[in-house]
């Protein structure tokens, strides 16, 4: 479950895994097969990105007074580019993750030196 907030009334929503859809930059005209694309060029970027562990430490170096990191400045930092398929790749990361970053929706900061 995903817990979001409507832009347009404010109201909190509750959503399932089901009820998600994917959009992709440049609006209408996605197939299937292209989101497979995607998906697969997520999973490869996923593989060859930076450790969430080197990329902890670098966003640590900058300080706490550091901007969180939204969803596209992740992926560059994680796979070096911000492309929909490194972001797919950054979200998945950070979902996965549970010792270098919190979330705060729709940003992540890194967690505390122990």
């Amino acid at each position: 479950m995903l817990g979001v907030r409507s832009r347009r009334s404010g109201a909190s929503l509750v959503l399932r895994q089901q009820q998600i859809a994917c959009a992709l930059p440049g609006g209408g005209g996605h197939t299937p097969a292209s989101l497979e694309r995607v998906a697969a060029e997520a999973a490869a970027a996923g593989a060859h990105s930076r450790s969430m562990q080197a990329a902890w430490e670098d966003v640590r170096a900058r300080g706490a007074g550091a901007a969180p990191l939204d969803a596209e400045r992740m992926a560059e930092l994680l796979c070096g580019s911000a492309s929909p398929a490194a972001v797919l790749a950054a979200l998945r990361a950070l979902a996965a993750d549970l010792s270098h970053f919190k979330q705060a929706r729709p940003t992540a900061r890194p967690h505390s030196l122990p």
